[in-house]
């Protein structure tokens, strides 16, 4: 891939748009693949969303989020979680795709920040709904498998937006 063309996916591999180096935004180059680094960032980023909202609501966790849905989740810890997201997808932006302006990893991160424990609360919702506990019993005391990845299923789809918004333009 060169350093004036790159396309960017999130995910198995589908392009989501095109950008060349000279409109401005940068380019995903450092090594590799430009998606992998953007998957591996996406689930940095998501999981240490999770793991920060979790310490710090068990901490200083005072204010409940929405208990009727997830009665642990508190406000501290989304805040929390969101600054862990914001500096965990800076500092691999940096790393992993240094040529790309460090306002889109703060845009990304934030992304994930505000709509990770959103997709986390609506597979909480659809788990109380069908009045199950976990989701799947094949990791053990993590809720089931589904809650590794619920994040995703709303930051992927609008990591993607933002990027083809922001990329396309060209």
């Amino acid at each position: 891939m060169s350093a004036k063309r790159f396309t960017c996916g999130v995910g198995a591999r589908s392009g989501c748009a095109s950008h060349t180096a000279s409109s401005g935004g940068g380019s995903f180059e450092r090594s590799g693949d430009p998606r992998d680094s953007l998957t591996v960032t996406l689930f940095a980023g998501v999981w240490m969303c999770d793991s920060a909202a979790y310490f710090t609501g068990l901490a200083i966790g005072k204010h409940k989020l929405f208990p009727r849905v997830s009665p642990k989740k508190t406000w501290e810890g989304a805040i929390g979680g969101g600054i862990g997201a914001v500096l965990v997808v800076v500092a691999l932006f940096h790393w992993l795709m240094p040529l790309v302006p460090t306002i889109h990893g703060i845009a990304v991160g934030i992304i994930i920040a505000v709509f990770g424990p959103i997709g986390d609360l609506a597979e909480s919702w659809l788990k109380r709904d069908a009045v199950v506990k976990d989701s799947s019993h094949l990791i053990p005391g993590h809720g089931g498998l589904l809650d590794r990845f619920d994040s995703m299923l709303f930051v992927a789809p609008l990591v993607t937006v933002y990027l083809v918004l922001i990329f396309a333009r060209g």
